[in-house]
């Protein structure tokens, strides 16, 4: 629960950024050769389209024609359920993306700083397509990257999803695509 958001009254404290970090902490807490496994769900971006008034932020406010979005806000006669007004949801929504890419940077950037780099394999995923909600315009983004379909569409811009690995110690260098159709239920465990 993020209490300094005092149940929905504002808008004080963002889920991400705790989610950064508290992963940034694990790993300044790991040393090499101990073993650990980190899951960091970001959630963005995602169908309430919130980010911080930061310059991150500001540095898309206003790069895009907007249609605002109006939903249910915060404050004192805020309510569960739905999702939040946007005035700017391009400008949020690719500020959500370059937020996400900023974390993946920073995570990259420490395993460095520790030496554990090497020897870690990074996986990045999407558990679904783009989504329609709360205002977001997966058409204006090519979200779905030419694919018909949003979230909860069983086309394949609904469930075709990216899965990137980086492992230098086991994994080529060498960019590759492979047609191969998975589910997150089968990573096979480790063999150590």
């Amino acid at each position: 629960m993020l209490t300094g958001n005092e149940n929905l009254r504002q808008a004080k404290e963002y889920a991400p950024d705790l989610i950064q970090k508290q992963a940034l902490a694990f790993l300044d807490s790991r040393k090499s050769g101990q073993p650990f496994f980190l899951f960091l769900p970001y959630i963005l971006p995602h169908a309430e389209l919130l980010v911080p008034d930061d310059s991150l932020f500001r540095h898309y406010k206003g790069k895009f024609a907007e249609k605002p979005y109006a939903g249910a806000n915060y404050g004192p006669d805020a309510k569960t359920g739905g999702y939040t007004s946007q005035a700017y949801p391009r400008a949020t929504f690719a500020a959500m993306v370059a937020r996400l890419d900023l974390y993946v940077g920073q995570v990259i950037a420490k395993l460095k700083a520790k030496g554990l780099d090497k020897n870690t394999l990074v996986i990045f995923t999407s558990d679904n397509g783009p989504h329609i909600e709360g205002g977001a315009d997966p058409t204006f983004f090519n979200s779905s990257g030419g694919f018909r379909g949003v979230k909860r569409d069983l086309y394949e811009g609904g469930i075709r999803e990216p899965f990137l690995a980086r492992w230098p110690v086991s994994l080529s260098p060498v960019a590759e695509t492979i047609s191969l159709v998975l589910s997150g239920i089968c990573y096979p465990p480790s063999p150590n």
